[in-house]
């Protein structure tokens, strides 16, 4: 592991030692869009997605694009970046650590950095324990073709992941209760009015709802869409959750690992799991990120990200680690870090940002290679 400038190595220890960490989320699912009439998330969960854009998800473009407007979105602040550089310096080194030496890491220590969510139990855990469905599950979703671009275009087909009719690509759409519900009369049963137990507990669904697309055989995930139980709770009921109102299995990397594992073929299963190369955030509109990202693109003497290829920026520099530890960084960063076991020890190496046309949202993509034997911190 190596820092390639002494002025970086010290922005970052600076960085550690002036924030305070409180983000130990490794079991929080991060809020990336809010569940608002705006947001995919309110979207019906039977919606289909004809190739090119119909009127209305044009319409939905414009509203996401006026609610993440880059010229209203400040520069990240002094505490705000700090933050997250921090958070995606701890990320990076962990990286290099093998799962003991990770978990070691955690204050208190841990055996493991492990998931608490084994791989051989996901599917017990997830849909009869914790509430979780996944009902809309579908191959060749026109939600991963041409509706971001001709630079998102250009994105995959150059990494291999998929060209017309993208029959390799799977799309899972995890969610924490069912839209389409009904009674025995056939009446609708509303997500406030729904409830699940467990371990002799009654619970109230949250309304959380995590979308993306898996390629095995290329090594890719592309998440676009993803709300918290958290956020989700609070817009169904009107009020903040309590810790213990929440589904013990909410994290964003949990639920990335659930569908990586199924691969694209889940009745057959992913042949190989250890072939995460690349992941995609889509979209980006959490102000957070966004904030953050004009700050690195700034370090750079751009005003804005460009369509494909874009800029990348390298995790061992204080940019990348800043992108890293932002809102829509982290779960990929928890997903490496807590599947060392399933997965091999990999590094998130590099975070380009780029977008598919002129005036749309960004997207994050996220280049991950896997550590020699012989560089891995035991």
């Amino acid at each position: 592991m190596k820092i390639t400038t002494l002025a970086a190595a010290l922005a970052i220890f600076a960085c550690i030692a002036n924030c305070t960490l409180s983000d130990t989320a490794d079991t929080l699912f991060h809020q990336i869009f809010s569940a608002t009439s705006d947001s995919p998330a309110a979207t019906t969960s039977n919606e289909t997605y004809a190739p090119g854009a119909t009127t209305a998800r044009l319409q939905q473009r414009e509203r996401l694009a006026r609610r993440a407007n880059w010229d209203l979105s400040p520069m990240a602040s002094d505490e705000l970046w700090c933050a997250a550089q921090a958070k995606g310096a701890q990320m990076y080194y962990n990286f290099w650590k093998s799962d003991a030496a990770a978990g070691r890491a955690y204050d208190p220590p841990r055996v493991s950095a492990n998931s608490v969510f084994r791989a051989d139990n996901m599917n017990n855990m997830m849909y009869s324990t914790w509430g979780w469905s996944d009902g809309d599950r579908k191959y060749n979703d026109a939600v991963f073709n041409d509706f971001y671009g001709p630079g998102w275009i250009d994105c995959v087909r150059s990494r291999g992941i998929g060209i017309t009719p993208w029959q390799d690509i799977y799309a899972y759409h995890f969610s924490h209760g069912a839209a389409n519900a009904r009674d025995e009369h056939g009446q609708p049963i509303l997500l406030n009015e729904q409830s699940y137990q467990a371990y002799g507990y009654n619970y109230r669904v949250t309304g959380a709802r995590a979308k993306f697309g898996v390629q095995d055989r290329a090594g890719s995930m592309m998440v676009s869409i993803a709300v918290s139980p958290a956020e989700s709770f609070k817009t169904l009921y009107g009020r903040e959750a309590h810790p213990n109102e929440l589904p013990q299995l909410r994290s964003l990397s949990d639920l990335l690992w659930a569908g990586w594992q199924r691969g694209s073929n889940p009745y057959v299963g992913n042949p190989n799991v250890k072939n995460l190369n690349s992941m995609f955030m889509m979209w980006i509109i959490n102000t957070d990120t966004l904030s953050i990202m004009k700050r690195a693109l700034h370090a750079r003497g751009k005003d804005k990200y460009s369509v494909w290829p874009g800029d990348d920026f390298s995790t061992a520099e204080p940019e990348g680690q800043a992108l890293l530890g932002s809102p829509n960084g982290k779960p990929m960063g928890y997903l490496i870090n807590q599947r060392k076991l399933d997965m091999g020890v990999k590094l998130i190496y590099n975070i380009r940002v780029f977008t598919g046309n002129n005036g749309d949202l960004p997207i994050m993509m996220f280049w991950l290679q896997n550590i020699r034997d012989d560089q891995v911190q035991n």
